[in-house]
């Protein structure tokens, strides 16, 4: 203990003048406290201090988390409430706590005192009640025992709880260790206790003990400490609480029912006319490279350009195949959406030939536009209330702002518990607010009804094999290639491959593959899974950024590299 009170010593003059030197001392020290029925003590400390020589730098309150007491350590639960002046003009102050105590700067902001200053701080002490042998017997140290200041008259006062008769009580108070130190004047009157002493020396002791009846102060159970917890500490959950509640109510504004489908019916052809790359975005309200990626498939399908496969040639160095794209004439009735004349600018720009390894670097500079408009095409469609990423990117403003006033109570004004709950509710509710648009759904009723029309879509061609694929497939001998993008986009292509298998003999001419001697034949399920890949390499392309060898605008503006040119194949 000595030594414990030896660095607190240490600690409290280094911002200060010596003790000695600056003679600091303690001309007043009362404390008001009450006791309530469940064992707490609210305390009211009214420090008056004669700063006399140097300039004081900060005055230091040292508040036992501990009681000695005839062989028994007794814990102690302090919270600090507030300091004020002697006019009741709060101040800023700091607490730490310690192995030995709470220590209190009772007044941070303030540049330096001398003179006669007063200090208001109010506390509360939880476990200051020993209930040994179910007897409750109140023991607290008034000024403590790491108070490094001479206390010239202290004072404690204790309002009793409600019913207790004072004559019931049996109060003792002393300077120093029991059997050692000095008897302090102490009495027990109208519900109150009353203990005074004068001349006591840093670091002495000056503690009270109070028999209180049976029964009249009972021991906190699991409520009463919970509520204890709750008092400062409450906002970290009523804060972060409050902010899912909100969330809830709009994401309940923003539902609309879902309309049941007949499962029994069938669905051949895009709900809505939706592309696939529209299809993918409804789905998870976010529009993907790999969604993207399958509306390079989708244009060719449509007759926009040709897609051919070639070897690479080290040139590209995502894939060791490349894919060469040449233009076609616009097909007629089928006109491009804006998403889809920006992603044929992006491909070629203004030649009629093509190289997926030419576009490396250049493509992902057009990826924010492109989708932009399919956000805009969903919300005019109505399929969408707004368009997800500016969704984002105002939840993700007002979460930022909710995090950066958390931090902000954390470190500039966070002295109590409760200002550091608040801090630490407020960067969590910013977090749950930032993450919030991944769970609040933006259809409309009108697209949560083609959400259910796209699983039965996706369902079809999941199970086409078990249908009457041939009749359609008479109807449209297109079907196959027409639907493929999107038994991509929906991650069916294997099974409506398979299922197309013995209806698809003939190489199509949107997509032609390097010829390696083990291709004679075609096959459905070999072509899909071909594609399939197609779309991943122009994924990882659509993003990748320009190689190191080449900058974003050269290759040429997409013309033509002679060790890419290749004869068409027979």
């Amino acid at each position: 203990m000595r030594n414990s009170f030896l660095f607190i010593a240490l600690l409290l003059l280094i911002g200060s003048a010596s003790a000695v030197d600056a003679r600091e001392v303690i001309e007043s020290f009362t404390s008001r406290a009450s006791l309530s029925s469940s064992g707490v003590m609210e305390v009211k400390e009214t420090i008056e201090a004669d700063i006399r020589g140097s300039r004081h730098k900060a005055l230091y309150r040292i508040i036992d988390n501990s009681i000695s007491h005839q062989g028994h350590l007794q814990k102690l639960d302090v919270k600090v409430k507030s300091v004020q002046d002697g006019k009741g003009r709060a101040l800023k102050f700091t607490q730490s706590r310690q192995a030995t105590g709470v220590i209190v700067n009772l007044d941070k902001s303030h540049a330096g005192r001398a003179g006669r200053i007063l200090y208001i701080l109010s506390y509360e002490v939880k476990g200051a009640v020993n209930f040994k042998d179910n007897h409750p017997t109140l023991i607290w140290d008034v000024t403590g025992e790491n108070f490094p200041i001479m206390v010239q008259k202290a004072s404690f006062q204790l309002k009793l709880p409600q019913g207790i008769n004072s004559k019931a009580t049996a109060v003792k108070a002393w300077k120093g260790e029991p059997g050692k130190g000095h008897e302090a004047a102490a009495k027990s009157a109208n519900g109150e206790v009353l203990a005074t002493t004068s001349a006591v020396a840093p670091g002495e002791s000056f503690k009270v003990e109070v028999d209180l009846p049976m029964g009249t102060v009972t021991e906190p159970g699991f409520l009463e400490s919970l509520q204890w917890i709750a008092g400062d500490w409450y906002l970290l959950i009523l804060l972060p609480l409050s902010a899912v509640v909100v969330l809830a109510l709009v994401r309940l504004f923003k539902t609309r029912i879902t309309t049941n489908v007949d499962e029994a019916s069938e669905v051949w052809k895009s709900p809505e006319g939706l592309r696939p790359v529209e299809i993918g975005t409804l789905i998870d309200q976010s529009c993907d490279v790999s969604d993207v990626s399958v509306t390079l498939i989708n244009l060719a399908v449509r007759g926009y350009y040709t897609v051919r496969e070639i070897p690479s040639t080290g040139f590209f160095a995502l894939s060791d195949r490349d894919y060469e794209f040449k233009r076609l004439p616009p097909p007629k009735g089928d006109p491009l959406k804006e998403y889809e004349k920006i992603f044929m600018e992006a491909i070629f720009g203004n030649a009629s030939t093509s190289y997926l390894s030419n576009i490396q670097g250049i493509f992902r500079q057009f990826l924010p536009d492109i989708r932009n408009s399919i956000y805009k095409s969903l919300v005019d469609s109505k399929m969408l209330a707004k368009d997800p990423s500016k969704d984002k990117k105002l939840y993700g403003s007002i979460g930022f702002v909710l995090a950066i006033c958390g931090v902000a109570l954390l470190f500039l004004m966070g002295e109590t518990d409760f200002l550091k709950a608040a801090g630490l509710g407020l960067v969590v509710s910013g977090i749950l607010v930032s993450i919030a648009p991944a769970f609040i759904p933006l259809r409309t009723e009108k697209g949560n009804k083609t959400i259910d029309q796209i699983h039965l879509f996706a369902e079809t061609m999941r199970t086409a094999k078990e249908r009457d694929l041939a009749e359609k497939m008479q109807e449209d001998k297109f079907l196959f290639h027409k639907l493929l993008p999107y038994a991509i986009i929906l991650g069916v292509f294997e099974k409506w491959a398979a299922a197309c298998e013995e209806y698809e003999e003939l190489w199509p001419d949107w997509f032609q593959f390097y010829v390696d001697g083990t291709r004679d034949h075609f096959s459905a399920t070999r072509f899909a899974k071909d594609v399939w890949i197609a779309t991943k390499v122009a994924g990882l392309t659509f993003t990748a950024p320009p190689p190191r060898q080449y900058s974003s605008h050269t290759v040429g503006k997409f013309g033509t590299r002679h060790e890419q040119e290749h004869e068409d194949r027979e």
